[in-house]
């Protein structure tokens, strides 16, 4: 039930970071992705060969880097999202000037 849990919070969380026109498209490619993971999934312990740290390695570090590259999202709370790529390219641009401003 906790796995199933995650996994819904996990696509309205991924769906509210892509702009309106594009949303589908960019989750339908998130989930070829994580479809792909699932695949390969059963064939980690192959990798116990190598090491019998390797896959406890690689199932832990994969998580810890999807979760750093997720601080790399900016924060939009309180400020309206972009609805196209357009004003996407416009807030991004707002925003880097903002920041560069002392």
């Amino acid at each position: 039930m906790g796995a199933t849990m995650a996994l819904n919070a996990l696509y309205v969380y991924t769906a509210e970071l892509f702009p309106t026109r594009a949303r589908q498209r960019l989750l339908a490619a998130c989930s070829t992705c994580g479809r792909i993971g699932a695949i390969l999934a059963p064939q980690t312990p192959l990798l116990a060969q190598y090491g019998a740290w390797v896959p406890t390695t690689l199932l832990g570090a994969l998580p810890l880097a999807s979760a750093a590259l997720t601080r790399l999202v900016p924060d939009t709370l309180g400020r309206r999202l972009p609805d196209s790529f357009a004003d996407l390219d416009s807030s991004t641009s707002a925003i880097s000037v903002s920041t560069a401003l002392p």
